[in-house]
């Protein structure tokens, strides 16, 4: 049951590390992102020898998730907080649960969502009008997949204009981001 709670710990440990402005100040960042959001249990008792302790165990990298488990489960011990660290373990599985759920059914959304958009930008009896509504009737059915389409469209883009040289592949990328720009354009023009 420690495991995944563990492990999103690991994750956010190292990720708020590694982000971190100055080596200095990665146990001050940590401190932040754990309580905002939430992932240090919740203990009015906890004393502050007792976060530094928490924090400690979390930015530990030199051990094992297994040896993470062992030394939260000694450290929640050591101050009480077993129980309350089950009860808390029991609602980040639920969250992190529901976030898979949710990341799947993006995933499995996503070539749906995009052959429903391509069927509409090239539909040849809509009008103008008509691709407009479809596309904000898509977007609104499918917003996580369309966001996440949108920053694979921009990084494609981005790194086709890196990789190509002036000519042809230019003329190509100038109609593609043309073509993207005036559907946005439309979007915006209907929403006024």
């Amino acid at each position: 049951m420690f495991s995944i709670s563990k492990l999103i710990f690991v994750t956010v440990a190292l990720t708020t590390f590694a982000s971190s402005k100055s080596l200095g100040n990665h146990v001050a960042d940590l401190s932040v992102v754990i309580a905002e959001t939430g992932l240090l249990p919740p203990a009015p008792e906890l004393t502050t020898e007792a976060e530094q302790e928490y924090m400690a165990i979390l930015t530990n990298s030199s051990q094992t998730i297994p040896e993470l488990e062992q030394n939260t489960k000694l450290w929640a011990e050591k101050h009480g907080l077993t129980e309350k660290l089950e009860e808390y373990n029991t609602k980040v599985l639920e969250k992190v649960k529901e976030f898979k759920d949710k990341y799947m059914s993006v995933i499995n959304n996503i070539l749906s969502a995009e052959k429903k958009y391509q069927d509409i930008l090239n539909s040849q009896t809509l009008t103008m009008d008509e691709i407009s509504n479809e596309v904000d009737t898509l977007l609104q059915q499918y917003p996580l997949e369309f966001k996440t389409l949108g920053c694979l469209f921009d990084e494609m883009l981005r790194e086709m204009k890196e990789n190509s040289s002036a000519g042809d592949n230019q003329q190509v990328l100038n109609g593609i981001q043309s073509k993207h720009e005036v559907m946005k354009a439309m979007k915006f023009l209907r929403r006024k």
